[in-house]
């Protein structure tokens, strides 16, 4: 029992270390073009492209003992969801196209959020006391393909912002998806199931 409790047991599924400029998601919060801190981001005449990078990313880490993970059912604080300024670009030949850009980063970091909830849900309802850790690194893999699908199908349809029509209904879809997961932000604690 006591070798049990000193083998620490530790996951980490962080692709890039959080950047200290990073913001991370609440409802309340809507990206602006100041956001965008990149050295790459310009508005000028003279472009005849526009091009949209928004460091969107979504973080699974956790690190605790064998003992811990085992009565550990809530893991919705390990999932975050963060915008990173200093890794976001915007080129635009105007303001217009700039602002419709700024619209779409943030139905994509709405969208984010969404797929975090579904994550921690997944966790939640699939993670018994000796289930095998190594599932959770492929429920976060499956989660975060759907998500890439969605969202590069949605910069497709609304074309990077620039379609505002498609782009307002896709983004009123995703947060009434938002509201079917309300026990799955990163501060809310799950309502226990009875049996």
């Amino acid at each position: 029992m006591r070798k049990l409790l000193l083998t620490c047991f530790v996951v980490f599924l962080c692709f890039e270390a959080f950047s200290q400029e990073s913001i991370e998601w609440t409802p309340e919060y809507e990206v602006t073009l100041e956001d965008f801190k990149s050295k790459g981001t310009k508005i000028d005449p003279s472009l005849s492209s526009y091009y949209l990078g928004a460091g969107i990313k979504m973080d699974f880490n956790y690190a605790m003992s064998n003992y811990e993970y085992m009565f550990t059912k809530n893991f919705n604080s390990k999932v975050t969801v963060v915008f990173q300024p200093t890794a976001s670009t915007i080129k635009a030949p105007n303001l217009e196209m700039a602002n419709n850009m700024v619209a779409m980063a943030d139905f994509q970091f709405d969208l984010a959020e969404l797929y975090a909830r579904k994550f921690r849900k997944k966790i939640y309802d699939e993670k018994e006391a000796f289930s095998d850790p190594n599932k959770l690194g492929a429920f976060f893999e499956s989660v975060n393909k759907d998500w890439n699908d969605r969202s590069t199908q949605s910069m497709e349809e609304a074309d990077l912002g620039m379609n505002r029509e498609a782009l307002d209904r896709m983004h009123k879809e995703v947060l009434l998806e938002l509201e079917q997961y309300p026990d799955f932000c990163k501060e809310c604690k799950p309502v226990k199931k009875k049996k």
